[in-house]
């Protein structure tokens, strides 16, 4: 029906908007990048992995802070009406973060002179998700959306595949690059969706104090990041530091 589709579109809009920041400003810049150097093929694959789990450490959080703060934020600047959809963004959160690492595959795989595997990819993200999207059906407009991210996951994990076979990067080293950043984006969204909805309820608020509410977690779920990023990987902390201090000095500049 109608109303279900709204509600889903609406999701995906709000799902969709910090993810599109990271890829839209990732694809700028690694597709010329790779280009450069995929003569040289150990410094190729090396900066293949840095640029995934640069990627991952600057999305995940973003795209799973929507599990806690999805319904209160549909709510707050949509209106009552629209809850339904920020539950559709909770879940479809994840498959967010599943787009990630296919924007990556999608920017490593044309600069290594592999275009026409694009196809591949988008023809099974819509296979998968049409499958999964069916077979959730009799659970209604959550599980369809469900099923979108479930199809999306399948996808991430086929475009990766793809990637390993026209270069030696093995399963191992892609954990390497993804775990740490999604477990502290995880940890970031245990410890936000109680706080969320036992305590804080943005959502049941006055528009503006709900706004102030929602800004104040997602700082704090930042924080909640950034501390567990420095337990698992500061290494990867460190390169964002260092990126954002040189991009704050050009700005300045």
């Amino acid at each position: 029906g109608s109303g279900p589709l709204g509600q889903m579109r609406y999701a995906e809009r709000l799902s969709g908007t910090p993810l599109g920041l990271v890829i839209q400003a990732g694809s700028y810049v690694l597709f010329p990048a790779f280009a450069r150097i995929t003569g040289d093929r150990v410094r190729f694959r090396d900066a293949m992995l840095r640029s995934l789990g640069m990627m991952c450490t600057l999305s995940f959080p973003l795209v799973i802070m929507l599990i806690p703060l999805g319904v209160a934020a549909a709510v707050i600047l949509f209106g009552p009406v629209w809850r339904e959809a920020g539950y559709a963004t909770m879940i479809l959160a994840a498959g967010a973060a599943a787009g990630t690492l296919i924007s990556f595959s999608s920017e490593v795989l044309k600069a290594d002179g592999h275009p026409q595997l694009l196809i591949r990819i988008t023809s099974a993200e819509l296979i998968a998700s049409g499958i999964a999207m069916l077979a959730m059906l009799p659970l209604g407009m959550l599980g369809v959306t469900a099923g979108a991210s479930l199809g999306t996951i399948a996808t991430s994990i086929y475009a990766l595949a793809l990637i390993r076979t026209h270069n030696e990067v093995s399963i191992r080293e892609f954990l390497g690059q993804i775990l740490a950043p999604l477990t502290a984006a995880l940890f970031m969204a245990a410890v936000l969706t109680p706080l969320e909805f036992l305590v804080v309820e943005a959502d049941t608020h006055e528009t503006v104090v709900g706004l102030l509410l929602i800004l104040a977690q997602a700082a704090f779920g930042l924080v909640l990041y950034a501390a567990a990023m420095s337990w698992f990987d500061r290494q990867a902390l460190r390169e964002v530091r260092v990126l954002a201090t040189d991009a704050i000095r050009r700005r300045t500049a």
